[in-house]
C-alpha cells in the first residue's frame, strides 16, 4: 500500500479494505435504494403530522421559509436515535411513526423531512453520503455499504440545498450551507451518478465570539472581561447533550473550558449557557479576570492580537517524486468569528498597532478577513477564518509557503506608548483613579460564589501583593492557609511577614513549611537568610554549608547564598574563594559570575575584576537586568557615577520594578542633587519595604 502525505486529500489516501460488489454502477445503487424513500401516502390527511405541515404552509408562501421551517421541525422535534437492526439497516421508519415516537435515525429523519417537503410542493430527493470519507467515494466500488448517512437534496429557485435532518440549529440563514461530505448519490428510480458537493463557507460561523476586556488599570495588570459565544454545529450539540445527559454543572464546566479558549490566562468568575431556540445556537457567557500577555520588545510593551493566523498552518512535504502532483488538504470545515474590544489605559493615548491590520482574502486555503482600529480608549479587532473549503494545488505550494511565512512575520500586535510609565507609577495612578475596583469586585464575586475554596482567595491575594498592598494580601493568605496549609502557602505568608518587617512570624511560617516538607530548598534558604540577618550567622552558615556539601541540583544556589552570608559577616575573601572553585568548574555560568561580581561590589574588594565578571555575565545572560544592577553597584563603588546610572537605567528598562536599581539610582541622584531622587527611593521602598535595610548592611544609605 503506497504511503501518502498526511495532508493529502482523502481521495489520494489508500483504502485499507478489500471490496467486492454486485452493482454494475452507482446508477444501479441509486435505482435500487430509491423505492425506500417514496413519500406517497406517508402523511395521512387529518393526522397530527398533516397538521404540522398545514401550520408551515399557512405561515408563509415562500418555499425557502417553508423548507427552513420543515428542517427545523425535524431537527428540533425529533431526537436522533440510531437503529440498525431492521432489514440490513436500509429500510427507513415510516414518517407517521417517527412523528409519533419523536425519535429516529438518519433514514427516518430524512424520509420524514422528504415527506413534509413534498407535501409543501418543494422538489426534493433522498441522497446517500459518507460522513467521514466522502472524498473517497469516486474511488470505491458502487454499493450501498459505501455510505453511512442519508440527507435531503432539495431544489428551490434553481439552487441546490443540502438538508441534514440529524444536524441541529439550522435556520433560514443556513439553508445554503453545504455539509462537508464532498460527494453524494441522489436516489432516483431512473438511477443517478455521484454528484459533487462544492464546498463554501457557511453563512454563520461555528463559533461567533465577542470578548470585552477592561484594561484601564494598566499594562501588566489583571483585566476584568466579559465573553459571549454563540456556538453552532458539533460544539453546540456536545454542550446540549452534556446538559441533558451529564447535568448542568458538567455542561457549565465544559462552557468554562470553551470560554478559556478565547481569553488569555482567564480566571472564570461567572459562566452560563442556554440554548437560543430562535437562532439555533448555544449561547455561552462568561466573565472574570484576564491577564493580557504584554511583553517588552524593542523597548515597547506589545500584546499579541492575531487569532486568524492561529488557524492557518502550512508545512506540506512534497519532496518525494510520487507526491509532487498531490494537492494539500486544508483540514475539516470550520469557521469562526472573534471580535475583541480592549478598553485601554490612559484613555488610549499613544497606543498603536503593529503588523497587518488587514489580511489576504485567502491564505493556505483558508478564507480570512480582519477589521482593526483604535477609537478613543477602545481598541477593536475582529478576525474571521474559514478552513477546509479550498485545497492548495501542487503548483501553488511554493508560493503559498512564502505567503504564510510573510504573513506570520507581520502578526498583529497592540503597541503601548513609548513613554508608558513603569509599573510602580501605574499602581499609584490606578489607586488614585480607583480603576482597581472592578478587579477587586470580580475577585470578591468569585470568593462569594464558593468561600470554602482557596482559589478565590489565592487569586485576590496574588493581585494584592502585586500592587504592594501586603496587609490586605496577608488577610487572604491566612484564609488560604486555613483551607490549604501547604508548604508553598506557608512560605508565601513568610515572605509577606518578612516584607512587613516581622521576621519572627516569618520564621514561624518557615518552620511550618519545613515540617510539611523537610526537604524544601526554598524553606531552607529563607530560614538560613532570616536567621543570619537575625544574628545567628554561625547556625545559618552551618545549615547552608551542609546543603552545599550534599551536592545535587541546588548546590550552586546554596553556594551563592553561603558566599553572600560570608561576605556580609566580614569574610569576603572566603566567599570569593568558594565562588572561584565553582566558576572554574562552570566558567560560562552567568549566575555564578554575577554572584562573584556582586560580592566584590558589596564588599568593596577587587573591583577591577568585579567589572570583568559582570561584563562577561551580561554577555552570557538572556535577561541581564540583575547583572546590570550588580555592575552599576561596582561603578558606584568606583565613583564612576555616570556609568553606574547608565547601568541602573538599562536594568530598569528591562525590569522597571527592580527595587535595587531604583534605590541605587535614588542614592546617586540624592548625592549628586539630581531630580527624581525622592521618587526613586519611595518607589524602591514601595516595591520592597526593606530595601534600605538591605543596603545599610553594605554601608550604603541615601
Amino acid at each position: 500500500m503506497a504511503e501518502m502525505p498526511s495532508d493529502a486529500p482523502g481521495r489520494f489516501q489508500p483504502l485499507p479494505l478489500f471490496e467486492a460488489a454486485t452493482f454494475a454502477s452507482w446508477s444501479d445503487v441509486a435505482a435500487t435504494m430509491a423505492p425506500l424513500y417514496r413519500t406517497e401516502g406517508t402523511i395521512t390527511p387529518g393526522s397530527p403530522l398533516a397538521g404540522e405541515v398545514a401550520k408551515i404552509a399557512a405561515a408563509s408562501q415562500d418555499p425557502r421559509i417553508r423548507a427552513a421551517s420543515a428542517l427545523r421541525l425535524v431537527q428540533d422535534q425529533v431526537r436522533y436515535l440510531f437503529r440498525g437492526m431492521d432489514d440490513g439497516a436500509y429500510v427507513p421508519q415510516a414518517p407517521a411513526h417517527t412523528w409519533s415516537v419523536r425519535y429516529g435515525d438518519c433514514k427516518a429523519k430524512t424520509l420524514l423531512l422528504l415527506a413534509i417537503l413534498h407535501e409543501l410542493g418543494i422538489e426534493a430527493e433522498a441522497t446517500l453520503v459518507n460522513s467521514n470519507a466522502g472524498d473517497v467515494l469516486p474511488k470505491r466500488l458502487p454499493m450501498p455499504g459505501a455510505f453511512d448517512h442519508v440527507i435531503v437534496r432539495a431544489t428551490i429557485g434553481g439552487e441546490t440545498l443540502w438538508l441534514d435532518g440529524t444536524a441541529g440549529g439550522a435556520r433560514l440563514a443556513d439553508l445554503g450551507d453545504v455539509p462537508p461530505f464532498r460527494n453524494a448519490l441522489p436516489l432516483r428510480a431512473a438511477g443517478a451518478e455521484l454528484l459533487p458537493m462544492p464546498m463554501h463557507a457557511n453563512a454563520r460561523p461555528d463559533a461567533d465570539v465577542d470578548v470585552e476586556i477592561d484594561a484601564r488599570a494598566g499594562i501588566g495588570f489583571p483585566a476584568p472581561f466579559k465573553l459571549r459565544a454563540a456556538l453552532r454545529g458539533g460544539s453546540a450539540m456536545m454542550l446540549r447533550m452534556a446538559q441533558t445527559q451529564l447535568g448542568r454543572e458538567k455542561a457549565l464546566e465544559m462552557a468554562e473550558h470553551t470560554a478559556g479558549q478565547y481569553v488569555a490566562n482567564a480566571e472564570i468568575v461567572d459562566r452560563d449557557l442556554r440554548y437560543d431556540e430562535e437562532s439555533g445556537t448555544m449561547i455561552v457567557t462568561a466573565s472574570g479576570i484576564a491577564r493580557p500577555d504584554w511583553s517588552k520588545e524593542e523597548g515597547r510593551f506589545k500584546l499579541g492580537l492575531d487569532t486568524a493566523l492561529d488557524s492557518v498552518s502550512f508545512d506540506p512535504d512534497r519532496a518525494r517524486a510520487a507526491w509532487k502532483d498531490i494537492p494539500v488538504s486544508t483540514g475539516d470545515l470550520a469557521s469562526s468569528r472573534l471580535a475583541t474590544r480592549i478598553r485601554l489605559p490612559g484613555g488610549g493615548t499613544g497606543f498603536a498597532f503593529e503588523g497587518d491590520r488587514t489580511l489576504p482574502a485567502t491564505l493556505a486555503g483558508a478564507v480570512l478577513s480582519r477589521k482593526a482600529g483604535i477609537e478613543g480608549e477602545w481598541l477593536a479587532v475582529e478576525d474571521r477564518a474559514v478552513t477546509g473549503v479550498n485545497e492548495v494545488a501542487p503548483a501553488d505550494i511554493g508560493a503559498t509557503r512564502q505567503q504564510v511565512t510573510l504573513a506570520r512575520s507581520h502578526l498583529l500586535k497592540a503597541v503601548a506608548p513609548a513613554s508608558a510609565p513603569p509599573r510602580w507609577q501605574q499602581i499609584a495612578a490606578a489607586k488614585q483613579a480607583k480603576v482597581f475596583e472592578p478587579i477587586l469586585a470580580a475577585y470578591a464575586k468569585r470568593i462569594a460564589a464558593d468561600p470554602k475554596k482557596a482559589e478565590g482567595y489565592t487569586g485576590r491575594a496574588t493581585f494584592l501583593e502585586s500592587i504592594y498592598d501586603r496587609q490586605a494580601a496577608m488577610r487572604d493568605v491566612e484564609k488560604v492557609i486555613a483551607i490549604a496549609p501547604t508548604t508553598e502557602n506557608h512560605l508565601w505568608r513568610a515572605r509577606l511577614w518578612s516584607a512587613l518587617g516581622d521576621d519572627k512570624k516569618a520564621l514561624g511560617d518557615i518552620d511550618s513549611a519545613r515540617v510539611l516538607d523537610p526537604g524544601s530548598a526554598d524553606a531552607l534558604a529563607q530560614f538560613a537568610t532570616l536567621r543570619a540577618h537575625g544574628g545567628a550567622v554561625d547556625e545559618a552558615l552551618t545549615i547552608v554549608k551542609d546543603k552545599v556539601a550534599a551536592g545535587g541540583k541546588e548546590k550552586n544556589r546554596f553556594l551563592m547564598l553561603q558566599a553572600e552570608l560570608l561576605a556580609e559577616n566580614g569574610k569576603p575573601a572566603d566567599a570569593i574563594t568558594a565562588l572561584d572553585a565553582a566558576i572554574a568548574a562552570k566558567p560560562g555560568d552567568p549566575t555564578l559570575l554575577n554572584s562573584r561580581c556582586w560580592i566584590k561590589g558589596t564588599a568593596r574588594i577587587a573591583l577591577d575584576t568585579a567589572l570583568k565578571d559582570c561584563t562577561k555575565a551580561i554577555e552570557l545572560s538572556e535577561q541581564p537586568s540583575g547583572v546590570l544592577d550588580s555592575r552599576g553597584l561596582v561603578y558606584f563603588r568606583l565613583g564612576r557615577m555616570e556609568e553606574a546610572l547608565a547601568d541602573f537605567d538599562a536594568a530598569l528598562d528591562q525590569a522597571p520594578d527592580l527595587a535595587a536599581s531604583l534605590f541605587m539610582r535614588g542614592v546617586i541622584r540624592k548625592q549628586t542633587g539630581a531630580e527624581g531622587a525622592d521618587a526613586d527611593l519611595a518607589a524602591a521602598r514601595m516595591i520592597w519595604p526593606r530595601v534600605g535595610e538591605d543596603y545599610a548592611r553594605y554601608g550604603i544609605k541615601p
